[in-house]
Order: structure tokens, then C-alpha cells, then sequence
């Protein structure tokens, strides 16, 4: 329990501090899968995943955020495994829902994801997925930095920064 608390604690804060860099932070690979950005780590151990994936804004069409997102990360989860524990990520500033989740796979020890969904102007929103195949300490530094991707991303497609004072 004490992982995830430390993994909820660095994703939210560094979404909520993130300066507007759209390119792959160093020691980061950065490629384009059918319209989605996937970033990961250059050196990552033996036996180990871990990627951070922004796709590209999408309209809501007048859809409510909250059930878009649901819709949306239920999409992913099905890849995942048996959903073990879900966490509501608290002061996300850049965007609701954001949410950690942990997965039991057979096949994989656990996978910790984390999702966002983050307003945009024009009635968008940009979907962001964190991926560990780990749920270790270890894996709080790529979490910091997926934080400050998903948050360049959302900068550098329009949201306004720090979304919190625009309520």
C-alpha cells in the first residue's frame, strides 16, 4: 500500500508542475503509433515495461467528460488483467477524472496505470495512459516523468495552465 501511495503522490505532482515541453525528455524514445504518441524510457531493466501514451485531442460532442472517460479507459483496461485496486488521483489540476489503477495478470506480475482525461478548449479532451508492468518503487521516477509529458501535452494542445484557478 505504501507503493501506491508513493506512486499517487508523484504522478499528481508532476502533472501539476509541468513546464510546456512537447518533445521526448531525455533518455526518453518518442514514436508515433496510428495517431498516438508513446514515450519510453531508452534503458529500461530486464524483463520491465513501462510507456506513457498521449493520443491526440478528440472531440467530445457535447458528451459528458466524466462518462467519455469511463468509456474510454474501460477500453484499456480489457488488455490489462483482473482490475486489483482503483485510486481517484486528488488534485489533479490539469484535469478530471484521473485515476490509478493496479491489474493482476497471469502472464505479467501487475501493471499500476494510471489515466487522465483532460479538458480542452473547443469541447476536447486528450486521453493519457501511464503504464508499469511493475508495481515497485522503482517505478516513481518514470511516473514523475509521464506526469510532465501527459502535462506538456495537454500545454502544448491548449489547455490553459494551471486549470484549477480557471473554476
Amino acid at each position: 500500500m505504501r507503493q501506491l501511495a508513493l506512486l499517487t503522490i508523484v504522478v499528481v505532482s508532476s502533472f501539476n508542475r509541468v513546464a510546456g515541453q512537447a518533445a521526448a525528455p531525455h533518455g526518453w524514445s518518442a514514436t508515433n503509433k496510428r495517431g498516438a504518441w508513446v514515450y519510453k524510457p531508452i534503458r529500461l531493466p530486464r524483463n520491465r515495461d513501462f510507456s506513457v501514451t498521449v493520443e491526440r485531442p478528440q472531440p467530445l460532442h457535447g458528451e459528458d467528460l466524466g462518462d467519455w472517460y469511463e468509456a474510454r479507459f474501460t477500453k484499456d483496461e480489457a488488455k490489462r488483467g483482473k482490475l486489483e485496486l482503483s485510486k481517484a488521483l486528488p488534485g489533479n489540476h490539469y484535469g478530471e477524472p484521473g485515476e490509478l489503477r493496479i491489474y493482476g495478470d497471469t502472464n505479467v506480475d501487475r501493471w499500476a496505470v494510471s489515466y487522465f482525461a483532460i479538458p480542452l478548449p473547443r469541447d476536447r479532451v486528450l486521453f493519457c495512459c501511464a503504464a508499469s508492468s511493475r508495481v515497485t518503487e522503482d517505478a516513481t521516477g518514470y511516473f514523475h516523468t509521464a506526469g510532465q509529458i501527459c502535462g506538456a501535452a495537454a500545454i502544448k494542445a491548449g489547455a490553459k495552465s494551471p486549470i484549477s484557478q480557471r473554476r
